[in-house]
């Protein structure tokens, strides 16, 4: 499945996305695995390092991550302010595609097509928002980013399937996975980076420190 990264034309954020039901059937633990397996990926990629990732059947999973260089970041652009809107919905929906990863790693195990936006009442979405209204201030603006946000995720998870294949697979085995086995599966991905590039500057990780905090 993996393929060539290129994001969804910007153009997307902006004309909206169609709502439909979410099609997953109930949550085992391949399921889980491959969720929470989304998420590490996807930090992984954008050079966080992940610092706790388990699963545990239907009872769910967690998987989160610290930006290594972000207390640098912090020193180097203290004076920077302002930064250009362009750059900030940028980063914004990259953060809010690693909470859109879970679920659609779940899409791709399956075999489902992306054929529009999912709404739903989790806290993987609840995040997503909660970064998103931070930049986009209309119901509209930010339901479009919301899908946009979602399609990226997808984006990114078909390039790095490789990785999220074996993270998965060391999750349902073991239950949990530390950084370095995260790292070691990214190796799996060719031009991993492809999906980093577009997002890993320091000035990006300033503006998600004024955003969101250190913590993701």
């Amino acid at each position: 499945m993996a393929m060539r990264f290129g994001c969804p034309p910007l153009h997307r954020r902006r004309s909206g996305y169609v709502v439909v039901p979410c099609p997953l059937p109930p949550l085992n633990l391949r399921s889980v695995a491959y969720h929470e397996a989304g998420h590490a990926a996807l930090q992984g990629a954008l050079g966080c390092r992940v610092t706790r990732c388990f699963a545990t059947g239907s009872e769910g999973g967690l998987s989160e991550a610290f930006c290594p260089g972000a207390e640098h970041a912090r020193i180097e652009n203290a004076g920077m302010n302002k930064f250009p809107l362009q750059l900030e919905q940028d980063l914004i929906c990259w953060m809010a595609a690693v909470s859109f990863a879970g679920v659609q790693a779940e899409m791709l195990m399956h075999g489902l097509p992306f054929k529009g936006m999912f709404q739903l009442q989790d806290s993987d979405t609840e995040h997503a928002n909660q970064c998103l209204m931070r930049v986009f201030t209309s119901d509209s603006d930010r339901k479009s980013a919301s899908g946009y946000s979602q399609e990226l995720a997808r984006a990114a998870l078909m390039h790095l399937w490789p990785a999220v294949e074996a993270i998965a697979e060391i999750l349902i085995a073991y239950g949990e996975i530390d950084n370095d086995e995260v790292v070691a599966a990214l190796h799996l991905v060719e031009d991993v980076k492809e999906v980093g590039r577009f997002y890993a500057t320091e000035a990006l990780w300033q503006c998600s420190l004024k955003t969101m905090g250190e913590p993701w």
